[in-house]
Formats: C-alpha cells, sequence, structure tokens
C-alpha cells in the first residue's frame, strides 16, 4: 500500500494509490496475438523486444491502467442486506412518527450476568484498541491533507457501487483445477520461468513465475486477462506444492500472510477452504525468509487465535513477537 501520511500513532495507507502506480505502464505485446479496443491505446511505440538472445522488433503498446473507483466507494460501514433493510425500516419508522405516537420498543432485554473472567480481558482489550483508534483517528483528522479523503457521503444505500463492482465474477476456481491437473508435471522447478517464456498459457501452475520488467505486463492466461506487477515473482499452487519457493533458495525480508483462518460461518456456507492450525504450524516460513525478516500475520480478534499464534505458531517458526498493528479502515468520509 501507499503511505499518504505518517503521523506518531500509525500511518495512512491508500490501497488504491498503490495499484494504480504499479500499472501506470504497462506492456500489451503477449503471445497470444489480440486486438486492444483503441480507446484503451495509450501511447504506441515501435521498439525492440528482447526473447532469450533474439532481439525482435515489434508494435508494442504501452497502456496506462486504472482500478475501478467503484471498489472503494466505501461511503458507509458494512452492513448485511437484512441489517441494512431493518436499519432502513426503523429510521422510515421513526421519521413517520409524532412524538406522541411513538410505537413501544417490544425487544427483549438481555439477561444480565455477571462476567467470567475472559470476558472482562476482552473487554479490557477492546477498551484499550478503541482508546488507541480514537487517538489516531482525531490526529489524523487535525493533519491538513486532499479534501479527496474527506467528502460526506451523499447517499445511504449501504455502498451498492462498490457491492456491485466487487461482485463481478472473475476466472473463479479455474487456477484450483489447473494446480490439481499439473501436480508433479514438470521435471525442472530450480529455476523462476521468465512469463514471456512460457511454453502455453496453461503452463502457469505449481512453479515459479517471474515478470522481470520495469514495467508490468497484461498477459491472457487461461482464457483470462490480468496485469503482472513490475520486477515480481509469483508461485500459484496450493499448500503441497511449495518446493519451487524452497529449491529457489530467495530469503525475503518482508513476508505478509493472511490466512484463511478457521470461522464457524465459513464451515457452514462453505464459501472457501480453511487452514488449521497444524496446517499452519506445517508452512515453511523459517526456511522463506532472511536473518532480520519482518512477517506480518493477519489474525482475527479472537483471542484465542491471537495467543496460538504468539505463543506456539512465531516460536516454531523461530520468530520473535515485537508488536501489534491495528487496521482502522475508513469510510470516504473519514470519520
Amino acid at each position: 500500500m501507499s503511505v499518504v501520511l505518517e503521523f506518531n500513532d500509525g500511518w495512512f495507507v491508500d490501497h488504491l494509490v498503490s495499484i494504480n502506480k504499479d500499472f501506470e505502464k504497462t506492456d500489451s505485446v503477449c503471445r497470444t496475438d489480440r486486438n486492444f479496443p483503441d480507446n484503451e491505446v495509450n501511447k504506441i511505440e515501435r521498439q525492440g523486444c528482447r526473447n532469450g538472445n533474439k532481439l525482435v522488433s515489434d508494435e508494442r503498446r504501452t497502456l496506462k491502467y486504472e482500478c475501478n473507483p467503484n471498489l472503494f466507494a466505501i461511503w458507509q460501514p458494512f452492513m448485511m442486506d437484512s441489517q441494512f433493510d431493518k436499519t432502513m425500516e426503523r429510521q422510515n419508522s421513526e421519521s413517520s412518527c409524532t412524538l406522541g405516537n411513538k410505537r413501544e420498543n417490544k425487544r427483549k432485554r438481555k439477561r444480565r450476568h455477571s462476567p467470567s473472567l475472559e470476558e472482562v480481558v476482552v473487554f479490557e482489550e477492546h477498551k484499550r484498541i478503541c482508546c488507541k483508534l480514537t487517538a489516531a483517528l482525531n490526529q489524523l483528522k487535525k493533519l491538513t491533507f486532499s479534501r479527496e479523503y474527506d467528502s460526506a457521503a451523499s447517499v445511504f444505500d449501504n455502498n451498492l457501487a462498490a457491492r456491485q463492482a466487487a461482485s463481478v465474477y472473475g476466472c473463479g476456481d479455474v487456477f484450483v483445477r489447473r494446480c490439481q491437473e499439473t501436480l508433479g508435471e514438470y521435471d525442472d522447478i530450480s529455476q523462476p520461468v521468465r512469463l514471456d517464456e512460457l511454453s502455453s498459457d496453461e503452463a502457469i501452475c505449481n512453479r515459479l513465475i517471474e515478470n522481470p520488467c520495469e514495467i508490468s505486463v497484461r498477459r491472457t492466461l487461461m482464457g483470462h486477462d490480468f496485469l503482472i506487477s513490475p520486477r515480481s515473482r509469483f508461485l500459484i499452487s496450493d499448500l503441497s506444492s511449495l518446493e519451487p519457493l524452497l529449491i529457489d533458495h530467495t530469503l525475503y525480508d518482508c513476508v505478509v500472510i493472511d490466512p484463511p483462518w478457521e470461522n464457524k460461518s465459513v464451515k457452514r456456507k462453505k464459501k472457501y477452504n480453511m487452514l488449521s492450525e497444524r496446517d499452519l504450524l506445517n508452512l515453511p516460513i523459517r526456511h522463506l525468509c532472511s536473518q532480520n525478516a519482518l512477517v506480518l500475520f493477519w489474525v482475527t480478534n479472537k483471542q484465542r487465535q491471537q495467543k496460538f499464534v504468539t505463543e506456539q505458531l512465531f516460536p516454531a517458526w523461530n520468530i520473535r513477537y515485537l508488536t501489534k498493528w491495528l487496521p482502522r479502515h475508513f469510510s470516504q468520509s473519514v470519520n
């Protein structure tokens, strides 16, 4: 992410700025000879294209891509559709009622009980976090920065534009199937394969792929268009095929891990596969980190999961716990 501001209590980062910066210049030349719409072309150049040791003259189109801003049109905190409908119904009901004709609130009050020791600990931690986030937000509001981060919401529609933009169906599980089909298919996985040297678009999984270029690349893979960041490597595989990362012997200074934690709601709805604590313990993170690497590990607010990470997972990976970062996601109104 791009750091927009740095202040005493943290950083203000903008993911949209970071995405757009990566794709200001994108090489549109790819193995599949596809025609691009004229309105996409920002600049057309005729220059040399090096493929191995052979220099090939070709027409190259350097395009500029920008992320759909509607994906970040978050004006209010997220609500489930049923919750939003009830909120709107309650607001409409309250606005139509007069002072002398208010409906009696028939909601049953929860029976009070003495909190357990675990609940007291969670409550104190929650209060401490809220104080820190409030202090950071107040300091942020005092700073001078672009008004684009401080505009009032004009429509209360549960962020309809953002939800519609995010509902566009992408490649689905096509890579999941391909990972299973090509498991153990390649004899040599000791060296990363350049994106422009792939034998076929389907030879993308279970091997380390790199884009060594200084600009991003647009490439059609498995029938879908992708933008590949400049100077990047990636491995599309499941946890059983991490050998290309280990054989490459590249050690990383920063490792970011966002695992699919076990969750009752996800398990009930079967939205995606989850990782157990045993799966996490078996990840070869200690073999991928340089001596002073920084490991950023996302965890939910469940105390049990947090204790597992700090007391079991990090020691197993030979990682020393330093601190906890608290993200505060702002809507467009920064309120």
